[in-house]
């Protein structure tokens, strides 16, 4: 989802072509004169792809930023007399990859948790004057420490998953990408679905997304839906066509529906991110007496 997200300030590039409205008018007026068009739906479209550029990054407990470098790359075919190897730019600006962004962020954020707990034990080790090494999931000390640093390793365990450390990721993204904007043709049917079913959403915006998608969530009770819809009947609609940024304005909005509701073309990413699930009822400081725990 976040991969799918395009900054605020530039949704009105990717449907217009233009960075502000005033280049847009003065374009707008040009092709008026000239009598050509200068939108088309494949340009806007390749236009958001281009803006799609955002990373996943997040920051760890002890305020490290990650940043995922996962990105779609331009490879150039090499030959020589001994073999054909294929190279790319890392310093390239290229679009960054939505799989790679999504599949590798569960275990790299694991990781991360994995890198703050052997941080924060070196740390107190280093507090406590003991020695310590560490390679991955490693730890080492001097025999005669062992079973201190033991020891030290279940507390800062203990004390790095006591946190809510969940709900503060979930908090990261809000407080970081919570504006941006995604398409709302991006959207899965889960997606959708959630966004139709949460109460605390404005009304215009799931009123907004089912005007642009005809579907309905399934705990969405509007009035004109079932009114239009007649139950849990439903006929799909076409996406809506770019709004005509640059046409000559009039009265009445053309995507304005019988409904009196505007199809949303973007929606804040804050809107989609899925809540966080209940934590399980696991005692963590168990570990304490864990025979096998870090031995």
């Amino acid at each position: 989802t976040i991969s799918r997200s395009i900054p605020d300030g530039r949704t009105h590039y990717c449907e217009t072509g233009y960075n502000t409205p005033e280049e847009a008018e003065a374009a707008a007026q040009k092709a008026k004169d000239s009598q050509k068009p200068i939108l088309t739906r494949s340009s806007e479209m390749e236009r958001i792809k281009q803006e799609q550029m955002v990373s996943v990054i997040w920051s760890t407990p002890l305020g490290l930023p990650i940043v995922q470098p996962y990105r779609k790359t331009t490879r150039k075919q090499v030959r020589t007399n001994l073999q054909t190897v294929f190279i790319s730019d890392p310093n390239q600006r290229n679009a960054v990859s939505p799989r790679k962004q999504a599949s590798a962020f569960p275990p790299n954020f694991i990781h991360s948790l994995d890198a703050t707990h052997m941080l924060l034990t070196a740390i107190t080790m280093n507090k406590a004057g003991l020695a310590f090494a560490s390679v991955h999931d490693s730890y080492w000390t001097h025999p005669s420490c062992v079973d201190e640093m033991s020891g030290i390793i279940r507390e800062t365990f203990i004390k790095l998953h006591t946190e809510n450390i969940l709900e503060k990721l979930r908090g990261g993204f809000i407080e970081r990408y919570g504006n941006f904007k995604v398409p709302v043709e991006d959207l899965l049917d889960e997606d959708i679905d959630r966004v139709l079913g949460q109460a605390d959403i404005p009304e215009e915006v799931k009123q907004g997304i089912v005007e642009a998608t005809g579907r309905r969530g399934a705990k969405l009770k509007a009035q004109h839906v079932e009114d239009e819809y007649e139950g849990d009947l439903y006929v799909p609609r076409p996406l809506p066509a770019p709004k005509a940024a640059l046409s000559t304005p009039t009265t009445e909005d053309a995507s304005t529906t019988s409904s009196g509701v505007q199809p949303l073309r973007w929606i804040d990413l804050k809107y989609i991110l899925p809540p966080i699930p209940e934590r399980g009822n696991f005692d963590v400081s168990r570990t304490r007496q864990s025979q096998y725990f870090f031995s």
